[in-house]
């Protein structure tokens, strides 16, 4: 099967993925994450394949933004950036998918992804993820890696 990783954020938010494409391709399945471009050397070092979401440089600029670390403008300025990019979100997610044997995949930022499973009326399990990556008991490196590892676990039983 064909499995699109959507995994926009920072490095906490694309190291889980990377670890779920990892376990879902030594079971064989075509495995693609798209992120930012900061971090296809990292994924291609997985033995993944790789999608740009975005361009060179867009992370380092929006991680020196000051209104991202403002505790009162942050999470508005993250909704505005992902919405000013959802339609390049949208065409680079269609891209990669092929109708009816995609199965999509991706965290609570993945709005393209979302859209993209409306339109072809596609399989997604994107709130599986979202859902295991809050939960309060992954408070360290040790907990996160059992749950990444729970998570690809689920996801080969949905396969």
């Amino acid at each position: 099967m064909h499995i699109l990783l959507s995994a926009l954020g920072s490095a906490g938010d694309v190291h889980p993925f990377i670890a779920i494409g990892q376990a879902l391709a030594q079971d064989r399945h075509r495995v693609v994450v798209l992120a930012s471009p900061n971090f296809e050397e990292r994924i291609r070092r997985a033995g993944l394949d790789f999608a740009p979401m975005g361009q060179p440089g867009d992370y380092e600029r929006l991680l020196a933004r000051p209104e991202l670390w403002d505790p009162r403008r942050g999470a508005r300025f993250i909704l505005d950036e992902l919405l000013k990019r959802l339609p390049e979100a949208y065409a680079t997610t269609a891209a990669q998918g092929v109708p009816g044997r995609t199965l999509l995949v991706g965290s609570t930022l993945s709005w393209g992804l979302r859209l993209v499973q409306d339109r072809a009326n596609s399989c997604a399990a994107g709130q599986l993820i979202a859902a295991a990556a809050t939960t309060p008991n992954t408070t360290d490196m040790t907990e996160a890696l059992i749950a990444t590892r729970g998570i690809a676990g689920s996801l080969r039983k949905f396969l």
